[in-house]
């Protein structure tokens, strides 16, 4: 179990490091800005000197200057959109939440481990005293207190062999469900009959409970 967490944990740290280093190559990715002012510009130092003080070529210059604007508007627009739908993308993604709750499964049944070895001593010292005494011990009829775990979503995979999140959900439901049986505490079974030995030590004295 604690490999496992140890795995989830490093998991998780590698996940948020991947999602920044991808989301910040998503935002500088290249674009054709630049292309397009180059052309612009190409076009301007085209025009000759002498028709640059022509009202007409004016308004054309102006004209085609406005089109460029919009045309880097429209391209920063395009941009942005793009980076908010990624964004939405990784925060709508569910991955985190789906491994913190197998990582909150996992502390789980750590819990579970302790509150099984506490009622396993117990019950092994109430055996143990009962025979010092020389009562029978019956049989326990004790119901194990389990602590339910976390549900998890399942993840269907895609037709055609599925993917990376199938791939990563199918191999954790394999542990998780082994522990959950090995969890579930059963008492022994013993017979009325049965009687534990006394010990040497403890043989000329009779135990009083206080």
């Amino acid at each position: 179990v604690f490999r496992m967490v140890r795995h989830q944990q490093e998991r998780i740290i590698r996940y948020f490091f991947d999602v920044r280093r991808s989301f910040l190559r998503f935002l500088q990715r290249p674009d054709h800005k630049q292309e397009l002012l180059n052309q612009w510009q190409r076009a301007y130092n085209a025009v000759h000197e002498d028709m640059r003080d022509d009202p007409e070529t004016k308004a054309e210059l102006h004209k085609r200057l406005e089109d460029l604007k919009e045309a880097l508007w429209e391209i920063c627009d395009a941009s942005k959109r793009g980076a908010q739908e990624e964004r939405t993308f990784v925060m709508e993604e569910k991955w985190l939440e789906d491994h913190t709750g197998i990582l909150t499964n996992l502390f789980i049944t750590l819990m579970q481990v302790e509150v099984d070895r506490y009622q396993d001593t117990v019950h092994l010292l109430n055996d143990y005293y009962n025979g010092v005494e020389g009562k029978s011990i019956a049989e326990a009829h004790v119901t194990p207190l389990r602590i339910p775990l976390v549900q998890l979503p399942r993840v269907e995979a895609p037709p055609g062999g599925g993917g990376a999140a199938a791939a990563a959900s199918a191999a954790w439901a394999r542990p998780l469900a082994a522990l959950s049986r090995r969890r579930s505490w059963t008492p022994l079974s013993r017979t009325s009959s049965s009687r534990l030995p006394a010990l040497p030590a403890l043989a000329a004295t009779r135990w009083t409970p206080v």
